[in-house]
């Protein structure tokens, strides 16, 4: 998924200024970053104009701004990168916990998100978020991805009938999301941060997914046109994610940066409310609640076949879960207890 808010850009640099300035002397760290439009892009001109003020603080940090998550992680992976900033998609291969944190229909509330934000911030869970010489450092909240449709009438109409043989685009390496796709009937279409809302535009697939912050940037509207819909349900909760390579850095520079990312974390999520109000209401549409009933359920079912398969990670859910049963404790699924 695609993040250009340039204010969640802002947050996003100063979490990182505020923790760099704290060093001493200059140690040169890098920081391969996710911007669609690379060095033309917001993410990295905001943090090239910031780097100035680093390198006085006594840091060196270099900027390598890519417009492919994918290549990103392959840097990363090859040691050419001391840190990256990306979506929690792909972060699956350096922490499973964490990733888990945008598994399907785990965070339907944003009272749940704000929780979770302030529980990843407990010195205790330090072990759940080093994995080998990885440490996730900093996790923000992007907003709920909805799902985008060319014909409004397919969410009132009956959604699992309507989805049949319809084209739906799901990101390179998003196998979770491509199973499920294939299971609800539809033919998924593979597609990258950077195609999937022309692909949509245009008419060469009939169904995508992004969060609201995607609405105006990449001009999601013209796909929708007069005749399409957002789905106000929920799929998923989307972040942006740091990574770093924890021996290359100070002790306890991660949690440091999680106590940060956390006083930011409000700002992120107003900012989500306020974009997310901006798109006209005729574009959203609400399922009704036996579509609303059914699509919790195979939310629900997938989890928990992917957490048996060991692609989610068993405890996020269930710290996940517990979080949802406080806000609404009357649940089921509080009873049960199945994640």
């Amino acid at each position: 998924m695609s993040i250009h808010t340039h204010r969640v850009f802002i947050a996003l640099a100063t979490i990182l200024v505020a923790i760099f300035s704290t060093q001493a002397s200059a140690e040169q760290r890098s920081l391969c970053l996710f911007d669609p439009v690379g060095e033309r892009g917001d993410m990295y001109a905001m943090l090239k104009d910031f780097r100035v003020t680093v390198k006085d603080l006594g840091v060196d940090l270099e900027l390598k701004p890519f417009d492919s998550e994918s290549v990103i992680v392959n840097e990363f992976k090859a040691g050419k990168c001391d840190s990256i900033a990306v979506t929690g998609m792909k972060v699956r291969p350096f922490n499973q916990f964490t990733a888990t944190i945008e598994a399907v229909g785990a965070l339907p509330a944003y009272e749940d998100v704000h929780l979770l934000m302030k529980t990843m911030t407990n010195p205790g869970l330090q072990d759940k978020l080093v994995q080998g010489e990885y440490e996730v450092a900093g996790v923000l909240p992007v907003g709920n991805v909805y799902t985008f449709l060319k014909r409004k009438k397919w969410a009132t109409q009956g959604l699992q009938d309507h989805l049949q043989g319809k084209k739906v685009s799901v990101f390179e390496g998003d196998n979770v999301s491509y199973e499920m796709v294939r299971n609800m009937g539809a033919n998924p279409v593979v597609v990258t941060t950077t195609s999937f809302s022309g692909m949509f535009n245009n008419g060469a697939v009939d169904i995508t997914f992004a969060p609201a912050v995607a609405y105006e940037p990449m001009e999601l509207y013209k796909g929708l046109a007069n005749n399409g819909g957002i789905i106000r349900t929920p799929l998923i909760q989307l972040t942006f994610q740091m990574v770093i390579r924890h021996k290359r850095f100070p002790e306890g520079f991660g949690q440091k940066l999680r106590e940060i990312s956390y006083r930011y974390m409000g700002f992120a999520l107003q900012y989500v409310h306020m974009v997310e109000k901006k798109i006209p209401e005729r574009h959203w549409v609400e399922l009704p609640m036996r579509e609303v009933a059914g699509l919790t359920s195979i939310m629900r079912q997938t989890r928990m076949r992917l957490r048996d398969r060991d692609i989610y990670d068993g405890d996020m859910l269930n710290m996940m879960r517990k979080i949802r049963c406080q806000r609404d404790p009357s649940h089921f699924e509080c009873i049960q207890k199945l994640e």
